[in-house]
């Protein structure tokens, strides 16, 4: 109860084994990797839109098509994550070819060394993904597609700010929440418009492999 997430302290206990195969290596009388145990998890329920929803986020979305809802709605018809949303650009989404090409995302970090000059320990970073099946390039519908070329801005301007300054995924967020409420919809996370994307792609019998590439898993 309380403490760390099991996701960290697994991530913790992967650097330190890491740490210890080293020593080993160089000669250090180490523990067994058997006695060092991985936490306990449990993967909760995943909260998918119902049709309802989803339509009624839509309506909304298709009404007020701002910078922020334009994102929301990208990310509900492509899965695309959160930091990966707050990165795009108008130049990402390729009208030709009705793609949007994913090759960054929005991380905060921390300044190991110093603070901000603004006296903050962490910092934004648009980087590369953490990996590089999630450099991609995700297909957009028809519909979709035509839709933003509507409202299409400069190459180098944020999709979901209209200008050349991004937002940062925790600042997005609260908009976000907000546009649900407008919307007359319960709060869900960010995350449920990427398990509502994959669950609409498996429900109409989309190949498992394109669908796991799309959404830029490892395996």
């Amino acid at each position: 109860k309380g403490g760390l997430s099991s996701k960290t302290v697994s991530d913790i206990r992967s650097v330190l084994l890491l740490g210890l195969e080293y020593a080993r290596q160089q000669q250090y009388p180490c523990p067994a990797k058997s006695k060092i145990f991985s936490p306990k998890s449990s993967t909760p329920s995943k909260r998918i839109l119902t049709r309802a929803e989803q339509s009624k986020l839509e309506n909304y979305l298709f009404q007020h098509p701002e910078p922020a809802e334009l994102g929301v709605l990208t990310a509900l018809y492509s899965g695309l994550r959160i930091g990966e949303v707050c990165a795009l650009q108008w130049g990402d989404i390729k009208r030709a070819e009705g793609t949007v090409q994913i090759t960054k995302t929005m991380i905060r970090i921390q300044n190991v060394e110093q603070r901000n000059e603004d006296g903050k320990k962490t910092r934004i970073l648009i980087s590369h993904p953490k990996t590089e099946s999630s450099n991609r390039f995700v297909p957009l519908p028809t519909f979709i597609e035509e839709f933003l070329e509507e409202h299409r801005r400069e190459t180098d301007t944020f999709l979901i700010t209209g200008t050349n300054c991004p937002m940062e995924p925790r600042v997005y967020l609260n908009k976000y929440k907000k546009i649900l409420k407008k919307a007359g919809l319960e709060p869900f996370t960010f995350h449920s418009l990427r398990h509502t994307f994959a669950t609409r792609c498996v429900e109409t019998g989309f190949d498992t492999k394109s669908l796991s590439e799309i959404l830029g898993h490892a395996n």
